[in-house]
């Protein structure tokens, strides 16, 4: 019953009789379920052939704009030419080309779905882009030059906004996985590396630990336990970039038996020692 000085709402409200909320499809829930984490983002213009190293633990999306470029990880190599829009991980080190005369967008970031990687198994994606590319590059050079985050995640934001059905479908292909695996996600998350156990997961799930892993490849494209030294590689490599802590802290902090057992585990894994590694990306130009 209305107050004496209250009136009736006019117009139809985004909510049903019942005072809740209509429900969405996944689809349309998708991207504000999309956890988007920035590590940086820039735009640059090249007069000159320029070839860069990136490793993890982030991905990357390029706008292209103007020009050429290509992307190299492992034996997979990606033409990127203007206008197109470009998503790839950076789980393994990547190299990138960028020809004179390019120019582009670009953003590290975290796309999560689920506490999970989105692009976790999936190859580099490319996408025509048909948006106004100087508005774009005024946009992204505002944004940079202004040293407005909240911007830049806009933007990024924006880009993604125009691929969300080819996205929508990567999450989708991964939704059953997601949620009935939820468990191991979580368990991978709090676990330490000297304790984890295949065997010990898989009985909580009533299966013998090879089916477990066999299962678990088939839909993530890497077996548990690599999922598991994945997850610990990628958080190292983050605290490696990221803060000044020693090696021997970030050793004991993931759960490995020393400083020796972290950087012989982690070089196995990269390719590279940690201390190296630090030294290589932390310092890398964000272009």
């Amino acid at each position: 019953m209305l107050e004496d000085n209250e009136e009736p709402i006019r117009g139809r409200a985004p909510f049903d009789l019942a005072g809740f909320q209509a429900p969405s499809t996944f689809e349309e829930e998708f991207l504000n379920n999309l956890s988007i984490e920035i590590k940086n983002y820039g735009y640059t213009s090249y007069q000159r052939e320029e070839t860069i190293l990136r490793h993890g633990p982030y991905d990357e999306v390029q706008l292209i704009l103007r020009g050429k470029s290509r992307v190299r990880a492992g034996k997979t190599l990606t033409h990127l030419e203007a206008p197109s829009l470009h998503l790839f991980s950076l789980g393994r080190e990547t190299e990138i080309t960028n020809l004179p005369g390019l120019r582009k967008v670009h953003f590290q970031c975290k796309l999560t779905h689920r506490s999970t990687d989105l692009l976790l198994g999936e190859e580099p994606r490319s996408f025509p882009f048909d948006g106004a590319v100087d508005s774009w590059w005024d946009r992204a050079k505002a944004s940079v030059d202004g040293k407005n985050l909240l911007s830049g995640k806009g933007l990024l934001y924006e880009l993604l906004s125009t691929i969300s059905g080819p996205l929508f479908r990567i999450a989708q292909a991964k939704e059953e996985g997601l949620a009935h695996y939820d468990r191991f996600f979580r368990y991978v998350r709090s676990a330490r590396l000297t304790e984890f156990s295949v065997a010990e997961i898989a009985g909580s799930y009533g299966v013998h630990p090879n089916h477990f892993s066999q299962d678990f490849k088939k839909r993530f494209g890497v077996p548990a336990k690599q999922f598991f030294l994945g997850e610990k590689t990628r958080e190292a490599k983050e605290r490696l970039t990221e803060s000044a802590e020693s090696l021997s802290a970030i050793a004991l902090g993931l759960g490995y038996y020393d400083a020796f057992h972290f950087s012989k585990a982690f070089k196995r894994q990269t390719g590279l020692s940690p201390k190296d590694f630090r030294k290589r990306y932390r310092a890398a130009d964000p272009s």
